[in-house]
């Protein structure tokens, strides 16, 4: 269409011009760009390239874009969009056969903030970004940060490749027969042979106690990538042990149920790979030793049929009874014969006091939890000659009632001082409200009989008159 400005009025334009709706007419001529000026409107509406439009978001309002044109590996030209959302988002976006593939999420901004304008750099391979602050540089390309071979050709990104020769993913350069890439199927099992799909990560232990929370972190390997849990102990996992959130990582309380090996696999275009793994092993309680055995007795030989390793013991021999001799000399000779120092007849009276061997067999008879218990028997009190077990256990009862009684009768004793100091107390309270009372009705007789009498208002010399009384 062609724009008259005098009439205001719009007309066909007849004919075929090849530099009108073309860019880059910096060669034109002045004929040319007058004709340009004044047909800046089309008779019909222009069709986009496959019917429709190239990028389809939902849940984005896109505020900027640029466009970058580059070279696959293959040879093929591409074309990389760069989308700034009005979140502060960065989304590279390339143009595939297929449609539209965001290849990443890059966040400029914490806050939203008013972009003025959004530059592509290819020579410095950067995107600037300028707001009223300042401005922001954001690579075009970060391939370092896919770590293996399966995440850099599933990331589908013109611009990286998988080195065969290095085993890293970087930028293409001239050697790009070298790369592994393929942006249309994101084949990995023919880009990269040498990588497995069962490839098991080494297992990281987690030692917890039982009921303890456990919080195994697992990371997607891009926004693609779907994340899937699975246990040794648990094949469904079910949601009443397992808590599974939003950022990928797995929840539970440390049970026999839940102890085990966990792996979380990663699924992005029909390729499953582990991307984390995890030993959940319980910390077993230190091991506590048997106590050693004390025994003040010889043990029969009958009595030891344990399987265990024999346990320490400590004898106290208890006092034999003495008997003594003379000799020619008139010196008296112990029949233990101590003083030679035969074994078993050392006198142990002075070293162990009779109460200290009675409470130790006591209470080795009361514990119930060594294997090698003492039988202390009234056939062995007798031959040992010592007094029998129950006797000093009654002994040991006895005594504590007698101070259990002593306490109650000190107790009441106080009670009944209480008791008494309380009546006399009350006694001395109403033997001096009565002296109170006697005194004031001693006063008020007193002052009646006072006012009884009243002196005679007559002369002297009637004073033998009669007198009055106020009765």
């Amino acid at each position: 269409m062609n724009f008259d400005f005098q009439n205001q009025q719009w007309s066909t334009v007849l004919g075929k011009h090849p530099y009108l709706g073309q860019c880059g007419l910096d060669k034109a001529s002045d004929s040319e760009l007058e004709q340009v000026k004044k047909s800046f409107m089309t008779s019909g509406k222009v069709k986009p390239v496959g019917g429709g439009p190239v990028v389809v978001s939902s849940g984005q309002q896109y505020s900027h874009v640029a466009a970058l044109r580059t070279q696959a590996a293959n040879g093929n030209p591409y074309t990389v969009l760069f989308l700034l959302t009005e979140s502060g988002f960065l989304h590279k976006v390339v143009l595939l056969a297929r449609g539209a593939h965001v290849v990443e999420e890059i966040q400029v901004f914490s806050q939203p903030q008013l972009v003025k304008s959004i530059v592509l750099s290819s020579s410095k391979g950067v995107v600037y970004v300028g707001t009223s602050e300042g401005v922001t540089a954001v690579p075009v390309a970060r391939c370092s940060g896919y770590r293996t071979c399966s995440q850099c050709v599933l990331a589908r990104d013109p611009l990286c490749g998988w080195s065969r020769s290095a085993g890293v993913c970087t930028a293409l350069d001239a050697q790009q027969h070298d790369m592994a890439q393929d942006l249309e199927d994101g084949n990995v099992e023919k880009q990269c042979p040498g990588q497995t799909r069962n490839s098991l990560l080494p297992a990281t232990e987690v030692r917890v106690r039982l009921n303890e929370a456990v919080r195994l972190q697992c990371r997607k390997p891009s926004n693609m990538a779907a994340l899937t849990w699975t246990s040794s102990r648990s094949d469904s996992m079910p949601d009443k042990l397992f808590i599974r959130s939003a950022d990928g990582s797995l929840s539970f309380l440390a049970a026999a149920e839940t102890f085990g090996t966990y792996r979380c696999e990663a699924e992005e275009g029909g390729y499953r790979e582990t991307v984390a793994s995890y030993e959940v092993q319980d910390i077993a309680p230190p091991q506590i030793a048997s106590p050693r055995s004390f025994s003040p007795f010889p043990k029969d030989d009958h009595e030891t049929d344990s399987e265990d390793e024999p346990l320490e013991e400590i004898f106290f021999p208890t006092e034999e009874p003495k008997t003594s001799t003379t000799k020619p000399s008139g010196e008296p000779e112990d029949s233990g014969m101590k003083d030679k120092g035969v074994p078993g007849t050392t006198d142990w009276s002075d070293v162990y006091p009779t109460d200290l061997r009675d409470e130790i067999v006591v209470a080795d008879k009361a514990d119930s939890g060594l294997k090698n218990e003492i039988k202390v028997t009234p056939e062995r009190d007798a031959r040992l000659g010592v007094e029998p077990a129950d006797e000093r256990l009654r002994v040991r009862e006895k005594s504590f009632y007698s101070e259990l009684v002593v306490v109650s009768l000190l107790l009441a004793a106080c009670v009944c001082v209480l008791i008494l100091a309380g009546i006399h107390v009350w006694r001395q309270r109403k033997t001096g409200l009565k002296k109170i009372s006697l005194v004031g009705s001693e006063d008020g007789g007193k002052t009646n009989q006072s006012m009884e009498t009243v002196p005679s208002l007559s002369s002297p010399e009637d004073a033998g008159g009669p007198e009055v009384k106020v009765e």
